[in-house]
């Protein structure tokens, strides 16, 4: 993920998914209105560090900053924080020995980072959204009157939008509902604090109905892959003679969990020589021991939207929010070099402004990025008795990747499977790239979460 130009300050060192608002909220949240103005001495919450907010509204979705959408973005993307260089970065220096990895070594220093969060994102990631300060972020002043004013303000709007600024703010809003959703910490909890978590849910709900398309305006999407193809030199996935293969091995993907599968996943490999049985040359790819880069040219990971209707009912789209792809580039005498890596990640106001780039960032593994699993600028745990969270940690796309796939980023993820002893594994499964067979399992598993079932309500 491509770290956006940010302003740089030097400072000394200084989940499970519960149920938590009934079906029928409106009786609920006018009463809870009613008693809190009683209580509005029971402050909810402290303010919310000052660092938290950038201090403009970036305009994302049209030119006008005061825009109720790049006001709603704003609130739930756009965060200034603290992080620590990886010494990747000379800028970051002094550097100091990292407790986790004593092969990397981090600024002693903060350094503070803007992010706009055009990219592909959850909302609400920083501070980390697990955390209680993260979870109660939007209830709190002066993120809770401006969040609010926004989303009704949007609730109100009658100006028609383009059915793909529609899709996207769609994705963001039906996110940072789900988060929401989650339980608050009954440390946090007080009669205005509930109301405003109710009130605050009940207007993302409401807007992810309203901005529901249609069936067949799901299906005019761009393919927005297909557009940045020749642009950022991406590979011909998805046509019937493309060499890519796409596969699948067990149905589930923790890149469709991460997201509470509202995106979907799709895995694809590139044999290093045309298969005279491709289905035993799949299979073959189950022997964890081997190495991947010398039977494979390189692998590529493809997610994709899933879309709520206008009838409340779920659909998968080729809108494609992200792209990661490694090429293992062979050597005269045999054998692999490191691959080469490459990411492309959505911005929407690229989508939307220029449409021919796909909206479509691309990032090559020298780009800055956080250290981490799957979220953005995730905190640092230490080691030891205390598991207080540390600022983030800015690394090279390359050492972020390794993180996941081994020092020599080589390996994949699909077969890093550990099966029972004496089992048999299943067969490999070669998908059909021209449909959207990998939606499946995360269309299944969302349609029967409570989540949303509770989303449907609004629709």
């Amino acid at each position: 993920m491509l770290l956006e130009q940010g302003i740089r300050k030097w400072h000394l060192p200084g989940a499970h998914r519960g149920p938590y608002p009934p079906t029928r909220r409106a009786p609920l949240a006018c009463f809870i209105a009613a008693l809190s103005f009683s209580l509005l001495s029971q402050s909810p919450a402290q303010n919310p560090r000052p660092e938290l907010l950038p201090s403009a509204v970036a305009p994302i979705y049209s030119k006008d900053p005061n825009d109720a959408w790049n006001r709603i973005f704003y609130y739930l993307f756009s965060r200034r924080f603290k992080a620590r260089f990886s010494d990747e970065f000379p800028e970051g220096k002094p550097f100091t020995e990292f407790e986790n990895d004593s092969k990397m070594r981090i600024s002693s220093g903060l350094i503070e980072r803007t992010e706009t969060g055009d990219r592909s994102i959850e909302p609400l990631y920083y501070p980390y959204p697990a955390t209680a300060e993260g979870r109660r972020q939007l209830l709190i002043e002066p993120i809770y009157s401006g969040i609010a004013a926004a989303l009704q303000e949007a609730l109100n709007d009658t100006t028609q939008r383009p059915a793909i600024a529609r899709a996207m703010m769609q994705s963001d809003l039906w996110a940072a509902y789900e988060i929401l959703l989650e339980p608050l910490f009954p440390e946090d909890r007080s009669v205005e604090l509930d109301h405003r978590h109710q009130v605050v849910l009940d207007l993302l709900g409401k807007m992810v109905a309203k901005l529901a398309l249609t069936r067949a305006e799901i299906k005019s999407l761009p393919d927005n892959y297909d557009a940045a193809k020749s642009r950022y030199s991406l590979p011909d996935l998805f046509s019937k003679n493309s060499p890519w293969i796409e596969i699948e091995w067990f149905p589930d993907r923790t890149h469709d969990a991460v997201s509470n599968y509202r995106r979907f996943t799709r895995v694809f490999v590139k044999p290093a020589h045309p298969p005279q049985d491709k289905q035993k040359f799949l299979d073959s790819l189950r022997n964890r021991e081997q190495e991947m880069s010398a039977k494979l040219d390189g692998v590529a990971l493809v997610m994709q939207s899933i879309l709520v209707d206008s009838q409340g009912k779920l659909a998968p789209t080729r809108l494609t929010t992200d792209v990661q792809l490694r090429l293992f580039k062979k050597l005269d005498q045999g054998g692999s070099k490191g691959p080469e890596i490459r990411v492309c990640e959505l911005s929407r106001k690229l989508m939307l402004t220029e449409p021919e780039t796909g909206g479509l960032a691309s990032e090559d593994e020298n780009s800055p990025t956080y250290r981490g699993g799957y979220g953005f600028a995730p905190p640092t745990y230490r080691i030891g008795p205390s598991d207080q969270p540390a600022p983030p940690i800015v690394v090279k796309l390359s050492t972020r990747c390794q993180h996941c796939h081994g020092e020599d980023a080589t390996s994949l993820m699909t077969f890093m499977i550990a099966l029972p002893p004496h089992s048999k594994p299943p067969d490999v499964r070669q998908l059909d790239p021209v449909a959207s067979e990998a939606a499946e399992t995360a269309l299944s598993r969302k349609n029967a979460s409570h989540d949303f079932k509770l989303l449907r309500a609004y629709f």
